[in-house]
């Protein structure tokens, strides 16, 4: 419910699971799953160019400062990076939860909808819950809420 790094647990899970858990996965989490289950492209002659040599070093230089930054730097300051890093979600709510807190802070007018609803004018263009007609999270609670 709660992770400390991208992806938390996901990744090295989907890893394991054979193509019938895979399915299942991807119908309980909906698109963003992909990102956990998409094979990694074939790698390229990229450095065939110019630009392409400055890529990959950038990519050496940047995956060396990692290692070195993982072996000295605390637990701690770990995962106080990551939550700077804008993956800060901590909690669950329900319905009953979530209403209550919109309440609280001034918010009227709300209404339990799905990922293909909304109130917002031409909502579907802007895929932020239904990416490439696939719903991201498609048992997530959808609330919509206005102040007045």
């Amino acid at each position: 419910m709660v992770r400390d790094r991208s992806g938390g647990e996901m990744k090295a899970f989907v890893e394991q699971c054979d193509e019938q858990m895979k399915a299942y996965l991807m119908q309980r989490i909906g698109y963003t799953f992909t990102s956990f289950s998409a094979p990694k492209p074939a790698a390229g002659r990229d450095y065939a160019t110019i630009n392409g040599l400055y890529r990959i070093a950038k990519k050496i230089l940047n995956k060396l400062v990692r290692m070195v930054t993982d072996r000295i730097e605390s637990e701690t300051s770990k995962i106080g990076r990551f939550r700077q890093s804008g993956e800060v979600h901590r909690y669950m709510h329900d319905v009953y939860s979530l209403t209550r807190l919109l309440k609280a802070e001034g918010f009227s007018t709300i209404t339990k909808v799905d990922p293909y609803t909304s109130t917002i004018p031409d909502w579907e263009m802007y895929e932020l819950d239904v990416i490439k007609g696939q719903p991201d999270g498609p048992l997530a609670l959808y609330l919509e809420a206005r102040k007045k």
